[in-house]
């Protein structure tokens, strides 16, 4: 689901048809009878969500789906607190170096065919803060996560 930005890379990353059954839809055109069929849904900088996202998205989650929420440059924190109750809007001025993956986390448990030694990791800067989690899926190079997965019946993960 895209928000309005029209610079999404989701299709680049999951349009490969022999790999994926990838779908994307507009968030101000969303077919909802889909949502359910879905592995995965993502929400590709969407700036708010509404009551009936809201609603569809803890459905799903409570059925076991998993959910990867990438923020706008400028969300509205009340809507996403729905799933994520802790948001806070970043502070973070500048940006930051991911530290390095931890090849051992089960979340890249075969995406490498060998684990990398260095990898040049890409600079970063959040446009929401969601508290300290030591169990997060790739950290920034101040401690704060950028990737974390919440856990409930479904898996929501946060970037």
């Amino acid at each position: 689901i895209e928000g309005n930005t029209g610079t999404s890379v989701i299709p680049t990353i999951f349009g490969n048809s022999k790999l994926f059954d990838f779908d994307s839809q507009s968030f101000t055109n969303i077919d909802y009878s889909v949502i359910s069929k879905a592995d995965l849904l993502i929400l590709d900088e969407v700036s708010r969500l509404d009551q009936a996202i809201q609603t569809v998205l803890q459905d799903f989650l409570s059925a076991g789906g998993s959910v990867l929420l990438v923020p706008s440059a400028t969300p509205d924190l009340e809507s996403y607190r729905t799933l994520l109750p802790g948001l806070s809007k970043s502070t973070q001025s500048k940006t930051l170096a991911l530290s390095k993956l931890d090849n051992k986390n089960p979340f890249f448990e075969n995406v490498f065919q060998e684990a990398p030694n260095q990898m040049a990791m890409p600079e970063v800067r959040n446009s929401i803060e969601w508290g300290t989690d030591r169990q997060a899926i790739l950290k920034q190079q101040d401690d704060k996560p950028y990737l974390s997965q919440f856990s409930s019946a479904g898996k929501l993960y946060v970037l």
